[in-house]
């Protein structure tokens, strides 16, 4: 009995050692802190003149939070953190949903506060810190390093790659002009959040669609509209934005080169209206499902044109494409390719509506010829999938990606190449080929067994 007194004795001993133990070392820790801040020269009176900014870069970010990390600094309720918890606040970081709030000290711009912040407590009172902020400047150059530290405390830093204003001012894209025949475009408003992300407005412009397999000049319809961009995170890749919504008209197009046409004419029967909504929706559920973009794009025939619209001098035919719809799945970024640049691959399908039509001058109306008296019996449908590689930086960029298709109602199939290149993102080309593997000429006259078109590309961004 005495033996079991004793233990119980003995823990009870242990317990209350530990506890006024902690309770010590707790307030000599809160000691220390009233000391050292009132060691600090108090300036609270010109905090209204200090300067105060923040870090939204998340490239910048990460690499701060990775010092904090590999230096051991990182606490919440004064605490260390188990790795479990350092992999949780990594994933946070990751996502681009942390910034930095930053403070100089009024005397000697020497930094008073550094704190790592969810984007939506900035600005509050009392914000919850992701982490203990750092109120001591020279504690925070021993963990950053003096040259990261003095990057940091004098602003030398720019945004990666894309533009060359500091972080506090409006980062991202203040200019974007692209100019080529098959996908021009020119940005012509921007607005920047006080965080991370950036809306653009664009003028664009589209000749051809690939997985229809009518690229560039081939087309009688060129694609004039605008389109907003938003992108959550800017990055030096162009195509890395969350979503893109487009709305346009269609025009008529005329063909540079004449002799490698099909037999017979594909015109325009009507106005038409384009539309393209395009998205990383599954990033919204999981982080994880980076890069993984839906597209829906279609062009419609509203209005129908008579014989007048022609003005013919005989009667002739043509064939037109009235209206397309495409919906694809593309995973970009799927590995690194050894130096050749990021492997992608998307699949999706097609289908686009063909007319026969006559134009009699005797005739008011155009007279539709198509076999198939159903609108919906007028469509040809294809399936298609797609691979490449595209890389981004460097003195040279480029992209370049296989396609095949197979039309699955008039069974002919296409293969192709789509290939870009540009010279430091400013000057390049950009071309199309796709040749049929199995084709009648006769039985599709609109139809050409070979496409090949090209156009030089002109970008000016800043």
């Amino acid at each position: 009995m005495k033996f079991y007194r004793i233990i119980f004795l003995s823990i009870i001993f242990s317990f209350t050692s530990s506890y006024f133990g902690q309770e010590i070392d707790s307030s000599k820790v809160q000691h220390l802190k009233n000391v050292y801040s009132n060691l600090e020269y108090n300036t609270i009176a010109f905090d209204d003149l200090k300067g105060k900014w923040q870090i939204t870069d998340p490239l910048l970010i990460r690499e701060i939070f990775n010092r904090f990390i590999v230096n051991d600094a990182v606490r919440l309720n004064s605490k260390e953190l188990l790795n479990d918890s350092l992999r949780i606040l990594s994933r946070k970081v990751q996502t681009g949903d942390i910034i930095i709030d930053l403070r100089k000290r009024y005397y000697d711009d020497e930094i008073e506060y550094f704190a790592f912040l969810p984007v939506e407590e900035l600005d509050k009172e009392n914000p919850k810190y992701f982490i203990d902020p750092i109120n001591d400047g020279f504690y925070l150059k021993k963990i950053l390093g003096e040259e990261l530290y003095l990057k940091v405390k004098d602003k030398g830093y720019f945004f990666y790659d894309i533009t060359k204003d500091v972080y506090q001012s409006e980062v991202g894209y203040n200019f974007d002009v692209n100019l080529s025949l098959f996908d021009p475009y020119v940005m012509f408003w921007s607005t920047t959040s006080n965080f991370r992300n950036k809306y653009l407005l664009s003028l664009f412009g589209k000749w051809g669609e690939n997985y229809i397999f009518l690229p560039g000049w081939f087309s009688s319809d060129y694609i004039l509209g605008a389109k907003l961009n938003f992108r959550d995170v800017l990055t030096q890749d162009p195509n890395n934005y969350m979503y893109e919504l487009a709305v346009g008209i269609a025009v008529p197009a005329g063909k540079p080169f004449t002799s490698v046409l099909p037999s017979k004419s594909i015109l325009r029967s009507g106005e038409s209206i384009y539309f393209k909504i395009s998205g990383q929706p599954l990033k919204y559920m999981n982080v994880d499902f980076d890069k993984f973009f839906v597209n829906l794009e279609g062009m419609f025939t509203v209005t129908d044109y008579n014989r007048s619209d022609f003005k013919p001098k005989a009667v002739f035919e043509f064939t037109s494409i009235r209206d397309y719809l495409v919906f694809k799945l593309n995973k970009k970024d799927l590995f690194n390719l050894f130096d050749f640049g990021q492997f992608e691959f998307a699949l999706g399908v097609s289908t686009h509506s063909i007319f026969n039509y006559i134009v009699d001058p005797a005739s008011a109306n155009l007279i539709d010829t198509s076999p198939k008296t159903d609108w919906t019996n007028k469509f040809s449908h294809f399936v298609f999938s797609e691979i490449g590689i595209e890389k981004r930086g460097g003195l040279m960029q480029y992209s370049l990606s296989a396609l095949f298709g197979q039309n699955i109602v008039d069974d002919y199939n296409y293969v192709g190449v789509n290939a870009r290149a540009m010279l430091s993102d400013t000057f390049g080309v950009e071309m199309k080929y796709y040749t049929a593997l199995k084709f009648d000429k006769i039985k599709y006259p609109y139809r050409s067994d070979t496409y090949f078109v090209f156009s030089p590309i002109f970008r000016i961004n800043y």
